[in-house]
Order: structure tokens, then sequence, then C-alpha cells
């Protein structure tokens, strides 16, 4: 802002008052070129004349002085239009400095401007290549693991698989140890040893033998007192804990490609991991193979123990009743 003086003056008003002044002095240069008056014809008359001169010529203010105080006005007027210059110039050369300040902001904002401009594109590219890098460690990990849960499921198939029902063994019982020793599911026994149940005499009339190495195996004498020993199945717990932690790798693969699954199809751009077709799916927490061999296991664990605990007394109502709980076909005496 402008710092204007106390009393505001501008050009126009000081040439006014100057122009004013100079028309109050023209009455007096009249004044002083007027010529003498003519002689006086009376005395009346000019006793009656002198009054009036006499007022006039004291209303008249001398010529010198009223030049004076032109001079004077003139010179006030110059001081104020030299002071009005002076802060027309301030005024400018402060716009000009302000202009010359906003264009300099105005040039380091575009400055700055271009350089975040930079920077963003050099974050997006860094963005990118760790996008990269971390869907091919995504991938990486992935194929290993699935990698790692297949082994698994493979050496279950070949080397844990039921000759019986074809499928991974669930709570696997070993039949007689020194006559035969193979391995099966506990559902899979139960089902061969009841199988050769007859129902009418509640007995068995046939002889019991290994499905791999046609062993003879001993059955039950119903009517006679049986020790513990004789029960024919054992418990295989060395191959249940292989069998465990070998479902337990397979089902951790498998719930892991299903979770990278499942944020993958989440994902806005439409995915970015390829999700391979895996023989494990189906073996996470909640699948289909998971679910099957963890019933297979609960149920072929507690009826074969309800079993063997109950060995000595078991009579043949008590196999039948067990028999048809299993949902076992019972034999007839026309089917012998």
């Amino acid at each position: 802002m402008i710092d204007r003086p106390s009393t505001p003056a501008t050009r126009s008003s000081i040439n006014k008052s100057v122009t004013s002044l100079r028309r109050r002095d023209v009455p007096a240069r009249v004044a002083t070129a007027k010529p003498a008056s003519a002689p006086h014809t009376g005395s009346t008359q000019g006793a009656s004349e002198n009054p009036a001169s006499q007022n006039d010529k004291s209303d008249m203010v001398p010529r010198s002085e009223m030049e004076a105080r032109i001079r004077q006005l003139e010179e006030v007027a110059k001081l104020r239009m030299d002071e009005l210059d002076k802060l027309a110039a301030s005024h400018r050369q402060r716009q000009d400095k302000d202009r010359s300040s906003l264009t300099k902001r105005e040039k380091d904002l575009e400055r700055l401007d271009k350089e975040v401009k930079r920077k963003v594109e050099k974050l997006d590219k860094r963005e990118e290549a760790l996008n990269k890098r971390e869907k091919e460690a995504n991938e990486l990990l992935l194929s290993l693991s699935i990698e790692r849960g297949e082994r698994a499921l493979a050496k279950l198939d070949s080397q844990f698989q039921c000759s019986l029902c074809m499928d991974v063994m669930a709570a696997p019982y070993i039949l007689v140890p020194e006559l035969c020793g193979h391995s099966y599911c506990a559902l899979c026994i139960l089902a061969l040893f009841f199988g050769k149940f007859h129902e009418e005499c509640k007995s068995f009339h046939k002889e019991l033998d290994c499905p791999m190495c046609r062993a003879a195996l001993p059955y039950p004498k119903l009517h006679k007192s049986r020790a513990d020993c004789a029960c024919p199945f054992t418990p295989n717990r060395l191959a249940d804990e292989v069998i465990q932690e070998l479902v337990d790798t397979v089902t951790a693969s498998a719930q892991e490609l299903y979770n990278i699954s499942r944020a993958n199809k989440a994902n806005k751009h439409g995915g970015t991991l390829a999700i391979p077709e895996s023989p494990i799916a189906d073996w996470r927490e909640k699948g289909r193979a998971k679910i099957a061999w963890k019933a297979r296991q609960d149920q072929g664990k507690a009826e074969i123990q309800l079993l063997t605990k109950s060995w000595k007394t078991f009579r043949g109502k008590n196999l039948l009743a067990m028999k048809r709980r299993l949902g076992i076909a019972v034999m007839r005496e026309e089917d012998l």
C-alpha cells in the first residue's frame, strides 16, 4: 500500500489554488493601472467620494505581497507534487518488486510441480517393479507349496494306500502280526471281519484270511472265554503317525492354494497369479477328500476300540448289532 500524506493534495487541486490566487490579483493589477481621477468640482463632491475610495484602497492587497503568496503556494505545490511523484515511484517500485516476487514464486512452484511429477513417476516405476517381484515370489512359493503337497499325496497313495478301499489308510490296523502283518483301514478290517459273520447262528462259518497274502487268521470262539491277546487287530501306531504328518502337509498346501486362489479372484484387476489345477485341492480343511478321510479315521478308531475293549465279553448278538450299525451286509445261510 502507498503511504499517502495526511492532507490529500493532487495536481488539479494545487492548480485550482494557484488559479484562484491569480484571479484575486487581477483587481489589484487593474487598480494600479488606472489613471488619476479628474479634479474635484466641489468640496461637497470630493467629501462624498473620499470614504468609498478609502474603502477600496483598504481592500486592495499590494502586488508584491500577492506575488510572494503565489510563489509560496507554487513552491508548496511543487513540494507536494514532488512528494506525490516519490510516492508514485515508490509504489511502482513496490509493485515491480511484488510482481517479480510472484513471478519467482510461480517459477518455483512450476519447478516443484515438475519435481513432484518426476518423483511420482519414479515411485510408480518402483511400485510396478515391486509388484512384479512380489508376483514372482508368490508364484514361486505357490509352486513350492503345491509341489510339497503333491509329493506328500503321492507318498500317501504309493506307500499308505489301503488294499481294500484303494484310498489313503485312515486309522491303520495290522492283522495278526506273527501270521500276516499287513495293515488296512480300521473300517475296512471291520468290514472284512464282520463279512464272515453269520446272522442266524451268530457265528463264523468261514475262515478269515488276509486279502493280500491269504494267511489264515483265527476267528473268535463266541461261546468260549477269550483273552485280550486273541484279538486279531493291532493298531499300527508308526504308520498312523506318518500318515497323519503327510495328511497335515497336504492339507496345509491345499489350504494355502485355496487362500491364494480366493485372494486372486477378489483382485480388482481380475487376478495376477495363474492358479494351476492340482489334485491336492480337495484336501484343504473343508475339502471333500479331507472331510471323508477324517470321518473314516474317527469312526474306525471308535468302532475298533469298542470291539477291542469288550473283546472278552463279546457275544454273537453284540457282533451282529455292530455289523448292522456299520451297514455291512448280513450273511445268511443260503449265502454260505
